[in-house]
């Protein structure tokens, strides 16, 4: 798999995943494959570890199959988010007379009958 250009071999730095070394072999790895429209049959995946593990990457195909996932945190954007975002926006900035006046319309046209003193 690998050509007489490419990197050679390296032991691994600290955790497999750490090591910017396993995604350039990979890289490599796959780019070939697929550019010569190869798939990831069996004899595949064996010959990947195996050219890693040559490579002097300790890597099986599970441990690529399970890479570690970069997981985004998502927010639930309930009714208490927004509350609380509102909150910490009213409280943040300048409201102007004017977009103050407008605010209070709207809050009236809703059925809200307290005062723009209220709300300060």
């Amino acid at each position: 798999m690998a050509s007489e250009n490419e990197t050679p071999v390296k032991k691994a730095k600290s955790g497999t995943w750490d090591n910017i070394d396993v995604f350039r072999e990979l890289s490599i790895v796959f780019y070939n494959r697929l550019d010569n429209g190869g798939g990831l049959t069996p004899e595949f995946k064996e010959a990947v570890a195996a050219y890693l593990g040559g490579r002097g990457h300790d890597v099986s195909w599970n441990a690529l199959r399970t890479f570690p996932k970069m997981s985004r945190v998502l927010t639930k954007w309930d009714e208490k988010t927004h509350e609380d975002i509102l909150i910490e926006v009213f409280h943040s900035i300048t409201i102007p007379q004017s977009d103050l006046t407008k605010i209070m319309e709207g809050l009236h046209a809703k059925g809200h009958t307290f005062s723009e003193s209220a709300l300060r």
